[in-house]
């Protein structure tokens, strides 16, 4: 196969000339490095919803009837009798990665003018990778706190885990562990929540007696992290969703929401990812050769902006696979 060639004209009159395969443009590997296990502060959409790279932009997922799985038959065989037929059911969805891009540009003046060129562009990629982010940590959160998307819901009184004497978030979350397990034989390991419900628990008087236990029954000094809560209910891992959004029209002043809201979400997502495996979410990410993934294209030096046009990019699909594996906590505060 014949190879292409793009020359690129520079903000000061040189030309460079890249190798293009499929397209015209070049990537900026040192700004694309900068991206690779970038994540903005806060974020936690990655672990919710596990990355799952898929080598078409459309295909079907698998699903199998779990009763067929675990049902156990009767394995006695009689003497001179074929044994037992069994199978299992197996229904199917479908995923569609949809490509979700930001462009941002570097001006000749910029250019010419920044005391520092190279760390210009960094500061530019890294601020649409973070409204990449904080878009797809956005969409996320929507399914995750959406009670028709979880196997049940646990209701408790509104802002009850702010009553840091009286609450009984170890109850309440005792309950939807053995709620998921109860529906799907599949013990939660993880748990997400808000920045204000996390608040609320890391002060609860009664997980307090239990990880620093003081005379005569009483809660010591100490306020747990995340890691040893995780510990207190066997967890693998408890993500704290501290990122916020600006829901105010652009041109007025700002207005901040939390993300993941006052509510707690407990579910099962397996150590190691895969189409094969049961998970309560997956990100299903398309990479295939000359497909962007999270990184830095440079579309050259455009003459009519004056000015460097960089993009970035990723497809993607974020699918609730099994429902049942989780069960959500609403409105703890």
């Amino acid at each position: 196969m014949s190879r292409k060639t793009v020359k690129l004209v520079q903000p000061d009159g040189s030309v460079r000339t890249y190798d293009a395969t499929g397209h015209d443009i070049h990537i900026d590997q040192p700004l694309s490095e900068i991206l690779i296990n970038y994540r903005p502060a806060g974020s936690i959409v990655d672990k919710v919803f596990p990355i799952v790279p898929v080598g078409k932009q459309s295909n079907v997922y698998y699903q199998f009837t779990q009763a067929d799985l675990w049902r156990i038959p009767d394995t006695t065989r009689s003497q001179l009798t074929a044994a037992k037929m069994v199978d299992f059911n197996v229904s199917s969805d479908t995923y569609y990665a949809k490509n979700y891009a930001l462009a941002t540009g570097v001006s000749i003046e910029d250019a010419v003018n920044a005391d520092e060129v190279l760390r210009l562009r960094e500061t530019k990629a890294l601020f649409i990778a973070d409204l990449l982010t904080l878009d797809w940590e956005n969409r996320v959160a929507a399914l995750v706190t959406n009670s028709s998307n979880v196997g049940t819901v646990t209701t408790v009184a509104s802002g009850a885990w702010g009553a840091f004497e009286t609450a009984g978030p170890l109850v309440d979350i005792d309950v939807a562990i053995r709620s998921v397990r109860g529906a799907t034989g599949y013990t939660p390991n993880r748990m997400v929540m808000g920045w204000d419900a996390w608040n609320a628990m890391k002060y609860n008087k009664f997980i307090r007696q239990m990880l620093f236990p003081a005379a005569g029954g009483a809660a010591g000094a100490g306020i747990p992290n995340t890691q040893q809560v995780a510990n207190l209910f066997n967890f693998d891992e408890v993500l704290v969703g501290g990122t916020m959004r600006n829901t105010a029209a652009e041109g007025l002043s700002i207005s901040l929401a939390d993300i993941w809201g006052p509510h707690c979400l407990v579910y099962y997502a397996p150590p190691r990812p895969s189409r094969e495996t049961p998970s309560y979410g997956y990100t299903f990410r398309w990479t295939a050769p000359g497909i962007a993934n999270m990184t830095v294209e440079d579309l050259g030096f455009d003459r009519r902006l004056k000015g460097n046009i960089l993009d970035i990019g990723f497809y993607q699909d974020e699918k609730l696979t099994g429902t049942n594996l989780g069960t959500w906590i609403s409105s703890v505060m």
